[in-house]
């Protein structure tokens, strides 16, 4: 028996028959797809005709040049307004360390990053923050989420220093959880909630909310649909492309493994 909730890949060559745990239904390898299995574990069939890629590029928004640093050297690219761009690797070829070198999370030894235009070397995640970028950990429960405060206090952590020169109120806060629960559609009981309480994919979903609210141009994505079903997955994935698709800004997704 191969039991898994999201490497639909690996278990199809191996399998002889497929039952969807919860859920109503056996399909032999005669009957299975990945498209009707997922279907049956999620209870809808998911539509991946929502992704596509942007048409209209703009000009260049970060511009990475021979970047090296502890556990990475040379590293070159850019990213133009509107774009998404996948690193893929190995666990430990750097793409984490790279994101984190690019938002001032861990410094670089050697090269260039320009950013709207200008040169930047960010000193603190705070500079970078300040200037529109915004990055979303791979190890949420570590790195991002405070997993005994409330879901509330939780979404609006990034956005605190930047409400009315530091001043701020419970309603400003609370009318800004409650925004983003409803543009993320975040299943929850009540904002008062420790985040805990959530589910993997609605404890994503209130990190990349957190992100959302400062209005980044650009969103950095480490890892993120690590650790969600493969239904929340879709949905994470989907969030992704919005702020794009609004034109608040760009992402880089870091994530896959090749």
């Amino acid at each position: 028996m191969y039991r898994t909730r999201s490497r639909m890949s690996y278990a199809f060559p191996i399998g002889s028959r497929y039952c969807a745990m919860g859920k109503v239904g056996t399909l032999t390898r005669q009957e299975a797809s990945e498209q009707r299995v997922v279907g049956m574990m999620v209870g809808r069939e998911l539509d991946r005709s929502a992704f596509s890629a942007p048409e209209n590029l703009g000009d260049v928004l970060l511009d990475v040049r021979n970047l090296s640093g502890e556990r990475f050297r040379d590293v070159s690219f850019q990213l133009r307004r509107g774009e998404i761009l996948g690193f893929s690797g190995l666990v430990g070829a750097g793409r984490s360390e790279v994101a984190r070198a690019i938002f001032g999370a861990d410094p670089h030894t050697a090269g260039e990053i320009l950013f709207d235009g200008r040169a930047v070397r960010f000193r603190s995640p705070q500079d970078a923050i300040r200037a529109g970028v915004a990055m979303v950990q791979e190890d949420r429960k570590v790195l991002s989420l405070f997993m005994n405060m409330t879901i509330n206090d939780n979404m609006t952590l990034a956005e605190l220093p930047f409400m009315h020169h530091g001043i701020t109120s419970d309603r400003t806060e609370r009318q800004l959880s409650e925004k983003m629960v409803r543009q993320l559609d975040i299943r929850l009981a009540s904002l008062e909630d420790p985040v805990s309480s959530l589910s993997g994919g609605n404890q994503q979903k209130t990190v990349l909310g957190r992100w959302l609210a400062t209005h980044p141009k650009l969103l950095i994505l480490d890892e993120p649909t690590h650790g969600v079903d493969v239904g929340a997955k879709s949905g994470d994935l989907r969030l992704d492309s919005q702020p794009r698709q609004r034109g608040h800004g760009c992402h880089v997704d870091l994530i896959g493994i090749a």
